[in-house]
């Protein structure tokens, strides 16, 4: 990427963008505009990394930036506060995601916890500012998601405007006590309904290691039997090297984790052969 596209207008400090804009405030405001209509239409989901920051990052600001998706190649100030040095985003972030790795993405603790470590990884993150602008968009994006995964919801608009700059002021001072208080006067756990159950045990599957996953969710365990004896039946109708059956045992893996999101018990034996009389056939 050209560092130049990363730069400001001759003469002002409105940053180059699509629309040759030269005017701040008017850059500002169509800015904002055009990343609400894009995060209206949805946001990318990911695995909570870099790569799924800097997707966000560049769904809500492809239409107005060049870079968007990039990490900053410039030094950036605000207010007193100088943030991470460019050379430095980088590994500063991954820091931070191993962070947030090994925490399980905030899943299955209660919300004490949830509030004091999602303040305090959202601070960590807040210091790095790796993109250069829409950092605090792209935040609240990324980790309204990670709540939304571990059952949580974070209302922003409760955040007071003061007191917000004031804990981002401590917290980069090394002091995280305002922020953890206002992400815990402003999250909320969220109804578990089927859907949500269903949402967090696929994710767990998808995404986590199988001991992992069983740990945060003990109804898995039953999940990655009956995809051990879809995977057999798969192989001894179709062959053990045929095509479908990934295929075939990721349709009884869905099926399964509908049903155990229902409330219902898995029996292996019993359900293989419901979903196969379901239409799931092998092979077809």
């Amino acid at each position: 990427m050209d560092n130049n596209e990363q730069s400001t207008y001759k003469g002002n400090t409105t940053l180059k963008n699509k629309l040759n804009i030269v005017d701040k405030n008017e850059l500002e405001s169509v800015d904002r505009l055009m990343s609400r209509a894009r995060a209206r239409h949805g946001l990318p989901a990911g695995r909570f990394d870099k790569a799924h920051l800097q997707a966000i990052h560049n769904h809500l600001f492809q239409d107005v930036y060049e870079w968007a998706g990039e990490l900053r190649t410039k030094d950036l100030w605000k207010d007193n506060t100088h943030f991470v040095k460019p050379e430095r985003t980088e590994g500063t972030l991954d820091h931070v995601f191993s962070l947030l790795k090994e925490s399980n993405h905030l899943k299955g603790i209660n919300h004490y916890e949830f509030t004091d470590k999602a303040a305090r990884y959202y601070s960590r993150m807040n210091e790095v500012q790796p993109f250069r602008e829409g950092n605090g968009r792209v935040q609240r994006a990324f980790f309204s998601q990670m709540a939304r995964e571990a059952g949580y919801k974070i209302e922003w608009d409760k955040f007071d405007l003061d007191r917000w700059k004031e804990a981002n002021h401590e917290a980069a001072q090394g002091n995280d006590r305002i922020m953890v208080k206002l992400f815990r006067s402003a999250t909320k756990s969220l109804e578990q309904t089927p859907e949500r159950k269903q949402q967090q045990l696929t994710s767990a599957y998808l995404k986590l290691p199988k001991n992992q996953a069983i740990r945060l969710y003990p109804e898995l365990n039953d999940i990655y039997k009956v995809k051990n004896a879809a995977h057999e039946m798969a192989a001894k109708q179709l062959g053990a090297d045929h095509e479908k059956i990934p295929i075939v045992v990721n349709r009884v893996v869905a099926k399964s984790i509908h049903e155990v999101s229902q409330g219902r018990t898995l029996n292996v034996g019993n359900n293989i052969s419901k979903f196969k009389s379901d239409g799931m056939e092998m092979g077809s």
